[in-house]
This record gives structure tokens, sequence and C-alpha cells, in this order.
């Protein structure tokens, strides 16, 4: 389903997660789940994972990858994703 997940923060502190190159951040935090968005513009791809406070924790419980782009071309600097 998913080769490769990866968590990360943008300077600003808010979180992402990466999944099969993809980026996604966090659309609605429900009390036991959070969905996440593709961060491309009107693309329909979507995340759900539980909440854990600490995200080597949390565990993907679905994932449509609907994606009709390529994925962000980004570096890890200083443990922080920055978008090229």
């Amino acid at each position: 389903m998913w080769s490769k997940m990866q968590w990360v923060k943008k300077p600003d502190g808010k979180e992402l997660v990466i999944v099969n190159q993809h980026t996604f951040y966090i659309k609605h935090k429900g009390k036991d789940t959070l969905n996440w968005s593709c961060t491309s513009p009107h693309c329909k791809s979507r995340l759900t994972t539980t909440s854990d406070e600490k995200p080597w924790e949390r565990r993907i419980l679905s994932l449509k990858e609907k994606h009709a782009h390529s994925p962000p071309q980004y570096v890890i600097a200083h443990g922080f994703y920055v978008k090229l």
C-alpha cells in the first residue's frame, strides 16, 4: 500500500507526513483521528491516521492516493521540510 512514510515539520512548526514521496497536511483533527490532505491544490488524495501525540506511534487507517501530479521537490534541512 505505502512504501515509505516519514513525519516532518515545516519551519513554521506545522506537521507534514510524506507517503510515497507525496506530502500531506492536517486538514482536520478529530478526537481519535487526524485527516490529512495532499499539499497539492485540487488533489483528491487523502489520508487518515490515529491521533497519537507522538508521530512515530501513529498508524495509517486509510489512504486514498489519487495523485494526478508529480511529488513535490523538497529537502530535509536541519530537521525541517523545505519545499524547493
